[in-house]
């Protein structure tokens, strides 16, 4: 095994929650320029021509089978949750708003993981993903309190379908997809994922593609850190690994997008959101140290 092999296990967690929280950085990037759903269409195209094209040949050999089941994860990870999350921004949510929406993701996996795939969530694990959330809610109202902020209905319905989405996405892979190839299972979700934000982006969308540096930026930055980074690295994640475990990830995203959000764009942080990122850490370590068991 090479020594990026060896490694890869003890920084995937860490690399994924980076790459993970440029998501609303990116989206904000994009849409300046383009609308969201013409932009996710070019993006997972070429995300999904790429991997189809590295892919080893073993890898692309998916089944008829293995190609729908692909397609189902994909309606639900990256068609409702990237599009839900990426429209509401267009349309008025706050980045804040929605990375609390985004945070009920890891408590409603650990509820049904339990019942729809067996597996065990410890004592000391639900400790932790209630101090996971507390740090979401104590960053989110830090962050909008003092603040008038009106949010159309349309962001409030597009981000609970983006949140059932990739709890249902991160359910059927984790149960339906273990064994399909990565690369090549990707290189498929994500051509699926682009044919349906096409269709969106002609029948309801109706904006061209402006090309600016700032879009070509953030297409560059999309496809590269978030398509072949942390998307990557969450099927890689839950192939290896429970599902409660791998969603608890996500509670260090939302302050750890403000703090990026200050430093490219001067949003204000306080203390209370690093002590908000201290909360979710410890929460998500709580969840992590737990061994898996074995049944799951």
């Amino acid at each position: 095994m090479t020594r990026l092999g060896r490694l890869l296990p003890a920084l995937a967690p860490g690399l994924f929650v980076l790459f993970w929280s440029t998501g609303f950085i990116s989206a904000r990037y994009a849409t300046d320029d383009n609308g969201p759903l013409a932009f996710l269409a070019v993006r997972l195209t070429i995300a999904g021509v790429v991997l189809s094209l590295v892919a080893p040949r073993r890898e692309r050999r998916l089944t008829r089978a293995e190609h729908r089941s692909s397609a189902i994860t994909a309606m639900g990870m990256h068609v409702a949750y990237l599009g839900g999350v990426w429209v509401a921004i267009d349309r008025g949510m706050t980045a804040s708003l929605s990375s609390l929406i985004a945070g009920l993701q890891p408590v409603l996996v650990a509820l049904l993981a339990a019942r729809l795939l067996g597996e065990r969530v410890r004592s000391i694990q639900w400790v932790g993903v209630v101090l996971g959330f507390a740090g979401v809610v104590w960053f989110t109202v830090d962050q909008t309190s003092g603040q008038n902020v009106v949010v159309p209905t349309v962001s409030w319905v597009v981000s609970i379908v983006s949140l059932l989405g990739i709890v249902g996405g991160t359910l059927w892979q984790r149960r339906h997809n273990v064994g399909v190839p990565l690369l090549g299972g990707t290189g498929s979700q994500y051509l699926a994922s682009a044919a349906a934000f096409a269709v969106l982006a002609l029948t309801i969308e109706r904006e061209p593609i402006t090309v600016t540096p700032l879009a070509v930026f953030a297409m560059v930055w999309a496809v590269v850190m978030l398509s072949f980074g942390s998307t990557l690295l969450m099927l890689w994640l839950l192939q290896r690994g429970e599902a409660s475990r791998v969603s608890a990830l996500v509670f260090l995203t939302p302050p750890l997008s403000a703090i990026e959000a200050f430093v490219l764009f001067g949003d204000p942080i306080g203390a209370a959101a690093v002590a908000a990122l201290a909360v979710s850490a410890v929460g998500v370590w709580l969840v992590l140290r737990t061994p898996a068991d074995p049944r799951s």
